[in-house]
């Protein structure tokens, strides 16, 4: 009887802990893999940039080449990013950025 208990907080950790952590962990893979040039993304950090080239180097990694505006342009790597924006408010604001 006394075994039941560690079984249970192991299904329980599971349950609670892991599986939404894989879940977040799958569906950030799945974004990442299908950035494409002129998605509008958000660092962890909170900027928020448009993907302007992305490059493969000789080693199998990418790295983006963003334009926070007309003037300035950043190399980052796809792992810094967090989201995708989908907001049409801040989607239309980051295209009049760029093109003034």
């Amino acid at each position: 009887m006394e075994f039941i208990y560690p079984i249970f907080i192991a299904i329980a950790f599971y349950f609670i802990l892991l599986k939404p952590v894989m879940k977040d962990q799958k569906l950030k893979k799945k974004t990442m893999s299908s950035l494409k040039i002129g998605d509008t993304v958000v660092f962890s950090g909170g900027l928020v940039a448009v993907i302007d080239e992305i490059i493969v180097t000789k080693s199998g990694t990418s790295l983006l080449k963003l334009i926070l505006n007309n003037n300035t342009v950043i190399y980052s790597l796809p792992e810094s990013i967090d989201r995708l924006v989908e907001d049409d408010t801040v989607l239309s604001n980051m295209k009049d950025i760029i093109k003034k």
